[in-house]
């Protein structure tokens, strides 16, 4: 177990009585590109999810929402129950969907320093925080979030999560879980279940929303869903290239990633006819048929960074991830009905189908994005009362910017409608897309240099304190100070 995992559950129970001063039912991640919001429970006014996150990036750039989910999943091998009787293939979930749902301990944020007070037109529209601020944190912003298993197996899993303004740093964030095998499967704190030995596994999950989220206001793109692929990658063999980090027995990452894609049976934007388009209407980057601006360019990804070899040895097994799946939303997650069995799914190498088109044989790329999970698989550990171990992951994105997707869409929409001006057609706009993939693996690589800094990273300034007003044709800066009292460690 990694030392830091190991003081931070020697603090945890102190630490809990101050976080419940601070009650929070969600934590955030919002001062960089990516958006990230932790629930602790209650998902849509659901109560029946903890434990999940909800994603926007690019942060701020109207409602270009690209990733629904993240959550983990657990599996138990052979689990004894406070009855004494032997349960097999013990699955929990965030939902009460399997054999036990989260128990919610705590959640809360930190950042390094208060949100800059904004004054506007003698108005205090500074930014609501609702967390602790703690200037020696590694990074900007730092959430720790502690929820259980409920019902099943008895696991606390410790979740400590890093996020940075660095522009360099800011298209992903860091996640440090830590996993205590305590057999505590209600709210009465205690163990539960009889003194025993289980083989443990758990998965990461990212849900394939980018196309669906970009594309579901018909008021402004005519679509109602949208499509994409999801399969993983090495960064050497597409990068063809060493990572930052060179000294390292882990020297390559595995990335599962998933991006928009086209859909061959949809050869018209929704609300137009075949014959009223001159040409067939390619998905990809989901272009707006309205203005051309490309609304889901963006590239989303996990990668395992480290995983404890046990329960007692921390060092870095560099044969974790194990499996890279992807699974089903209707088939093989919400139905129960796995092609595999789930332990076998989670823990088995062999099982990194590299394009999920070809591995099902489709004829063409009719892969629903709102059907599909990413998954990389970890384990397995064997696990007694009372022991720990620790894994580091980092999820992250990459796109074209925002000025390239509104101006080369332009040119797009310019050629699709056989309109005057510049154009760019469909290989075009589809090359320029893709380079999101290359912004991708290079934020994760970062990703690990800064994992590999101890999560500590140069700091930029602060935001400054503002105050501005305006009138008709002018706006005046009346105030722009930086508090730079301890903006450095």
């Amino acid at each position: 177990m990694r030392k830091s995992s190991l003081i931070f559950l020697l603090i945890f129970f102190i630490l809990i009585f101050k976080y419940n001063i601070y009650p929070q039912k969600i934590a955030k991640h919002n001062l960089g590109k990516l958006n990230v919001t932790f629930i602790e429970t209650g998902v849509n006014t659901r109560e029946d999810y903890s434990g999940v996150a909800s994603m926007i990036y690019p942060h701020g750039f109207y409602n270009r929402r690209n990733l629904e989910l993240w959550f983990n999943m657990f599996v138990a091998k052979n689990w004894i129950n406070p009855e004494g009787e032997i349960e097999t293939n013990v699955v929990w979930s965030p939902e009460k969907t399997y054999d036990g749902s989260a128990i919610p301990i705590s959640i809360i944020t930190h950042n390094r320093f208060e949100p800059p007070t904004i004054i506007i037109n003698n108005k205090n529209a500074t930014l609501p925080f609702v967390g602790m601020v703690d200037p020696n944190i590694p990074s900007d912003s730092y959430v720790e979030w502690v929820y259980g298993t409920q019902e099943v197996i008895g696991i606390k899993s410790f979740h400590r999560s890093y996020a940075y303004v660095n522009s360099n740093h800011d298209d992903y964030i860091l996640i440090e879980q830590t996993f205590l095998f305590d057999g505590d499967i209600d709210d009465d704190p205690g163990q539960d279940v009889p003194d025993q030995t289980i083989d443990f596994a758990w998965f990461d999950a990212l849900s394939l929303d980018i196309p669906m989220e970009a594309a579901s206001n018909t008021n402004r793109t005519g679509w109602s869903s949208g499509h994409g692929w999801a399969t993983w990658d090495s960064y050497k063999n597409y990068m063809g290239q060493e990572l930052l980090v060179k000294d390292k027995d882990r020297d390559d990452l595995l990335i599962s990633y998933f991006y928009s894609e086209d859909h061959i049976q949809q050869t018209a934007p929704k609300g137009y006819s075949d014959e009223q388009v001159s040409k067939y209407y390619d998905l990809k980057g989901v272009p707006d048929p309205k203005t051309g601006m490309f609304l889901a360019p963006q590239y989303g990804g996990i990668a395992i960074l480290h995983a404890d070899k046990s329960a007692s040895d921390s060092e870095d097994d560099i044969n974790k991830p194990k499996s890279l799946q992807y699974m089903w939303h209707s088939k093989n997650f919400w139905g129960k009905s796995w092609d595999y069995d789930f332990w076998k799914f989670v823990v088995d190498p062999e099982l990194r189908p590299k394009e999920q088109w070809i591995e099902e044989n489709f004829p063409y790329n009719e892969t629903s994005v709102e059907n599909v999970f990413l998954v990389q698989g970890v384990g397995p550990y064997s696990l007694s009362i009372g022991d720990v171990f620790s894994c580091v992951y980092a999820i992250g994105f990459g796109s074209i910017n925002e000025d390239l997707c509104s101006s080369e869409g332009a040119k797009w929409y310019n050629w699709y409608w056989d309109l005057p001006g510049e154009k760019l057609d469909d290989a075009g706009k589809n090359a320029l897309i893709s380079q999101g993939k290359d912004s991708l693996f290079v934020n994760l690589d970062r990703a690990y240099w800064a994992f590999n800094r101890d999560f500590d990273i140069p700091d930029p300034l602060p935001a400054p304190d503002i105050e501005v007003t305006g009138g008709p044709d002018r706006i005046e800066i009346k105030r722009w100070i930086f508090n730079i009292e301890n903006s450095h460690k």
